[in-house]
């Protein structure tokens, strides 16, 4: 065996492919799942979770875009606002990501949001169409966008790690 068919050998018993299961959409560094059921925030979280995952955390505005882009291609399918991962329950006024307990870094909050109308606005919110952010009621019915990482697996398909 040549030292060239060893290395090809090496290189390929290595490699490994990024996908995403069936019905998500691979991004950059996630798999994301629009759900086309509307439900109640604390609901959709338990879904993404179920599917080992969580409601989406969206970092930059990189990654607010390439949410913004997947909802464009099934927006006619959507019927409400889409729940995101983001809550002020614990501090009011103090947002975060449910999932992580960090603060947000990045926001792209609507004009004039957050506003707690009535002081009952504790659960994040994304607009099907321009993309922004809004505070609203935890137990009305939205669709909800689940994120989750990127699966690696090898040649024959088997899940690594």
């Amino acid at each position: 065996m040549t030292i060239l068919q060893i290395l090809l050998i090496i290189s390929l018993a290595g490699l490994v492919l990024s996908c995403c299961p069936d019905g998500w959409i691979k991004g950059k560094n996630s798999c994301y799942f629009i759900s086309p059921r509307t439900v109640v925030w604390s609901e959709a979280s338990s879904i993404c979770q179920a599917f080992h995952g969580e409601l989406a955390v969206i970092n930059d505005a990189e990654e607010n875009a390439l949410i913004g882009k997947i909802i464009t291609n099934i927006r006619g399918a959507l019927t409400t606002n889409l729940w995101i991962d983001g809550s002020d329950r614990m501090i009011e006024g103090e947002w975060y990501w449910a999932s992580t307990m960090e603060r947000f870094d990045y926001k792209n909050w609507a004009i004039n949001e957050p506003n707690d109308q009535k002081e009952l606005e504790d659960c994040l919110e994304i607009y099907p169409t321009g993309f922004t952010w809004n505070d609203n009621r935890c137990n009305i019915l939205n669709h909800f966008i689940c994120e989750k990482e990127i699966e690696a697996t090898d040649l024959v398909g088997q899940i690594i790690g």
